[in-house]
């Protein structure tokens, strides 16, 4: 085996290729959500086991999850883009195939382990770029996800409303992940550090393994994660069907819902990515919960369209913000070396959030309807909101001593 070359990180890649990549992610999930109502009719399952099917996703996505950070610091960023094309082909095939409960929570589990190795990678990617350009990377990917959701959200409407299948919106979003993994494999550029020369890391280098203590407040981190995703991804997954069913609107109306939840979080982590530094991550993260919790009681309590869309807009601007911020505090007080499996454990856990939430509202809304599986949301943005600093403040201060030792 030939040594190691001294000063080069041979999996960093380009900032560019980070962007394009929660673009992919984003365009997906923006297809996804408003898919979500047709895919159910479709389907002919009920909003239950629409619920349970959307378990599926988290099934096959943590397995995933936990193999990518290891891929990841072992392949790079080739990773990512090969994901989210799987991850692509998956949202066509759930629009196309499935034909009741079985069939639809069979695709569901594909898309899951497609989607857990994706967002594994692109994670640990930006943090990469953001340690590497000393600038705020992961919050603008973020936003750019959030665009991205947005773009894939109105297309969809738009879609809807002249009479297109929702699968059409996927294979857009085939293509999209096809030139964002172009983009990837293009950009894949060693980084010098002169400063710093690498080595692999020993068995016995506290950087090449995760020590008790410090994989503890990685769960920790990973918790409040959850709390934060579980909220964001029961918006962005219910908000059309909450619009369809609950308010009686059109599809492509509802289609409004997760387009105008996108675009307030792309707006809220493009403002945070541009104050950096100015305000203190505990204090954002508090403010984001309190907002997201006031929003999700808005939009549950809704009868009527315009509170509906101001509820959503006041639950995107709260959650937007918290989860990016969680990242950059775990990749600051990380060796580069272990980033990959530090994002995979940290997205792993808060993954649970993302891909059970949804699942959690469909199903407390089978005994009390889609507004009491709303208020459940709203309990959790609370409790993060109480939790949030005395956990991370502990979490931060076990991570410094783990690296300084």
């Amino acid at each position: 085996m030939s040594p190691p070359r001294t000063g080069v990180r041979p999996r960093h890649f380009g900032v560019r290729a980070v962007y394009g990549s929660f673009a992919a992610f984003g365009f997906f999930w923006g297809a996804w959500g408003a898919a979500l109502p047709s895919i159910r009719i479709g389907a002919g399952i009920t909003v239950g086991e629409l619920g349970l099917s959307l378990a599926f996703v988290g099934i096959g996505a943590l397995p995933s999850m936990l193999i990518a950070g290891r891929a990841f610091d072992r392949f790079g960023p080739g990773v990512g883009a090969i994901s989210l094309l799987g991850l692509a082909v998956s949202g066509l095939a759930v629009t196309t195939v499935p034909s009741g409960f079985v069939s639809t929570a069979g695709v569901m589990l594909i898309a899951g382990i497609a989607s857990g190795a994706s967002d594994v990678a692109i994670n640990a990617a930006a943090a990469d770029a953001e340690r590497a350009s000393s600038t705020p990377v992961v919050a603008r990917a973020h936003g750019v996800f959030s665009a991205a959701v947005v773009v894939a959200s109105l297309g969809s409407g738009l879609f809807a409303f002249a009479g297109l299948p929702h699968s059409a919106i996927f294979v857009v979003a085939i293509l999209v992940a096809a030139a964002a993994g172009a983009v990837t494999f293009s950009s894949v550029r060693p980084l010098e550090l002169p400063t710093t020369p690498f080595t692999p890391p020993q068995p016995d280098d506290h950087v090449g393994r995760l020590r008790p203590l410090a994989l503890g407040a990685l769960v920790t981190m990973g918790l409040l994660g959850a709390c934060v995703l579980a909220v964001e991804n029961s918006h962005q997954s219910w908000s059309a069907v909450f619009l369809r069913d609950s308010l009686s609107e059109p599809l492509f109306v509802a289609s409004l819902g997760p387009a105008v939840f996108a675009a307030v979080s792309a707006a809220a982590r493009f403002t945070v990515g541009a104050t950096t530094g100015r305000i203190r991550p505990t204090t954002i993260l508090v403010i984001g919960g309190l907002v997201a919790t006031t929003g999700t009681v808005t939009v549950a309590t809704s009868t009527q369209l315009t509170w509906a869309i101001a509820g959503v807009v006041l639950a995107a601007a709260g959650t937007a913000v918290c989860f990016p911020t969680l990242i950059s505090i775990v990749a600051a007080h990380t060796d580069h070396r272990v980033r990959g499996r530090v994002v995979s454990a940290v997205s792993a856990v808060s993954y649970l959030g993302f891909l059970f939430g949804p699942a959690v509202v469909g199903v407390v809304s089978t005994t009390y309807g889609l507004r009491g599986g709303l208020i459940a949301v709203a309990v959790v943005a609370a409790v993060f909101s109480l939790c949030v600093v005395p956990l991370t403040t502990r979490a931060s201060r076990v991570l410094r001593a783990s690296a300084a030792s």
